[in-house]
């Protein structure tokens, strides 16, 4: 289900995915190349894959979704993937986490920030290593990440959101 509108301040044509069909048996959702956001928790218990679109611009809460895997179209400007982890262009926001891959997430040099809730819910990650570029750490960004057992911050990190390790009981 999509919504098409035009966006007032402006004027460029958008249309955003309002719901992802439950009933569908697909394991992999291609964005068609018209979609600029998802505004909706995309669900579905047979998906396994995303591939972003050439003018998505948002993934509404990617961190809420039951996908395991994201790629991104090679015309897209505002996403990067890289084993597991989607990122602002330029990599310097992670935005997404998969909830597949356990042990070890080193995050890359150069990312600043991350979004909301970026691994909530993860399981399966152990430890955690953050770069020395690392500014912000997100609100609730590993909450609920029951096996995380130890978290490597930079000297330079300048804030760290509410219950960004909030249920985190090995920690």
């Amino acid at each position: 289900l999509y919504y098409y509108g035009t966006d007032i301040s402006t004027g460029k044509i958008v249309a955003s995915l309002l719901a992802y069909p439950g009933g569908k048996h697909d394991t992999e959702y291609v964005m068609p190349d018209f979609v600029t956001s998802t505004d909706c928790i995309i669900t579905n218990e047979y998906l396994e894959t995303i591939v972003i679109g050439e003018n998505c611009e948002n993934i509404y809460e990617p961190a809420k979704c039951s996908f395991d895997t994201i790629k991104v179209s090679p015309k897209n400007k505002f996403f990067e993937e890289s084993d597991g982890l989607l990122f602002s262009y330029g990599a310097e926001e992670l935005i997404w986490v998969s909830k597949s891959k356990s042990g070890k997430l080193v995050v890359p040099d150069g990312v600043k920030s991350m979004q909301l809730r970026v691994a909530e819910g993860n399981e399966l990650k152990t430890e955690v290593v953050l770069p020395e570029s690392m500014e912000i750490i997100s609100e609730g960004a590993f909450s609920g990440c029951r096996a995380l057992e130890s978290v490597v911050m930079p000297e330079g990190l300048k804030e760290i959101g509410k219950y960004a390790f909030y249920d985190c009981s090995q920690l």
